[in-house]
């Protein structure tokens, strides 16, 4: 049986872009609208104001990060809370910034980037591998759910308001598609939103549904298994972490509710939902 709590602290604008640093043994995310960095050490969580808009995370190495924002893609000294742009992207950082992104098992990292307006189209993912940043899905709005298979076969992703979750097959030994994007969940019929989602160590997904309150676990064959009632309206993005991987944390929103319950915006700490597979580190060329 599952079960469910919330951290408190200063809840999240927009919280996004969970990550559990494998060697640091230290979860973090972000807060996209207010710019924030947060993390949780031990008992202690740790917000850190950030110039720009912050969206997703990768490990390096045990003191770096890599951190996306509306310009680029930066290492981040996790102590020092240094940044060193690694690659920019091509888009007016005024009118566009980053979105959901993930490392896969080749060390490289998939970003999206999207319209500030949600303007249909403008969004695509991108590749950042051995040096180079390649678009390799492009013409939709908001993108989201980046995650891999755990046998290294697809990348799954979600355009949002199309509430469909798309699967892309990748070479076993490069990470690079090899076939156009097929849908793999619909549920267009349904109204729900997939946001944020992540793989279990057994093959399944949990896709976090955004307006439902709720995740959603999917067998590898996109048959549902189980769903977790969570107590915010707007979950955005899991990530399995802990001493095992078996403890889900997932983030919230609270931008649009008006009527909030205490813990909208919080970072909830779900148990019993099974065990997740350690984030690879990405691989920098500098």
């Amino acid at each position: 049986m599952s079960t469910v709590s919330a951290l408190q602290h200063t809840p999240c604008g927009l919280g996004e872009g969970i990550l559990w640093h494998p060697e640091r043994q230290q979860m973090f995310w972000i807060d996209i609208i207010e710019h924030r960095l947060l993390s949780l050490k031990g008992e202690e969580i740790v917000d850190t104001p950030l110039e720009r808009t912050p969206s997703a995370l990768g490990w390096v190495d045990k003191n770096s990060l890599l951190l996306a924002d509306e310009v680029g893609l930066h290492l981040l000294e996790i102590e020092q809370q240094s940044l060193k742009l690694v690659v920019g992207f091509e888009h007016d950082p005024l009118t566009h910034r980053s979105n959901d992104g993930r490392a896969d098992p080749w060390g490289g990292f998939w970003i999206s980037t999207m319209h500030r307006d949600a303007i249909e189209g403008e969004a695509a993912f991108y590749r950042y591998f051995q040096g180079k940043l390649t678009k390799v899905i492009s013409n939709i709005t908001i993108p989201n759910g980046c995650c891999f298979s755990a046998d290294k076969q697809w990348v799954y992703f979600t355009n949002s308001p199309t509430a469909q979750i798309m699967r892309m097959k990748l070479d076993k030994d490069t990470g690079w598609p090899i076939a156009e994007p097929e849908l793999f969940i619909d549920h267009s019929d349904n109204f729900r939103e997939p946001d944020g989602a992540i793989v279990a160590d057994n093959g399944d997904m949990i896709s976090a549904h955004w307006g439902a309150g709720e995740l959603v676990r999917y067998s590898a064959e996109g048959e549902i298994v189980e769903r977790y009632p969570v107590p915010v309206k707007q979950p955005t993005c899991p990530a399995f972490g802990g001493e095992n991987l078996d403890t889900l944390f997932v983030t919230s929103a609270k931008v649009g509710i008006e009527e909030r319950s205490v813990n909208e915006g919080q970072t909830l700490v779900l148990t019993g939902v099974g065990k997740g597979i350690a984030e690879p580190a990405v691989k920098l060329s500098l």
